[in-house]
């Protein structure tokens, strides 16, 4: 079975979706998703247990007995194009400040050489 098969119409894509669906949480192409299917089945009782050990602490604590301040417990991996979405945000965002420098560099350069 290859993708091909899945193309063609010789694998219906709805059988494909449900062995894709039979994969192992933590595998490579759920990690590529992101979200609690990215962590294989041992971290995610290891990320439960962390939480539940961090809700116990709490409610020992002062802020536990005023209800502030609750731990949240920890975040999913994102998926990849998750990911890269965020980053090409950033990437633009860094180079319409690049911009916006050489232009004021470029405003200030001007200015000085028409006084002159």
């Amino acid at each position: 079975m290859t993708v091909n098969d899945v193309l063609s119409g010789a694998l219906p894509l709805w059988y494909a979706a449900e062995l894709i669906d039979l994969l192992p949480n933590g595998c490579m192409y759920k990690r590529e998703i992101g979200g609690r299917w990215a962590w294989t089945d041992d971290q995610q009782l290891m990320v439960a247990m962390h939480h539940q050990q961090a809700i116990a602490n709490w409610q020992g604590s002062v802020d536990g007995s005023k209800n502030r301040n609750q731990p949240k417990p920890a975040e999913p991996p994102r998926g990849r194009y998750e990911v890269e979405i965020q980053t090409d945000a950033i990437y633009d965002r860094v180079k319409r400040h690049e911009e916006a420098v050489a232009r004021r560099a470029q405003r200030q350069h001007d200015e000085t050489t028409t006084e002159q």
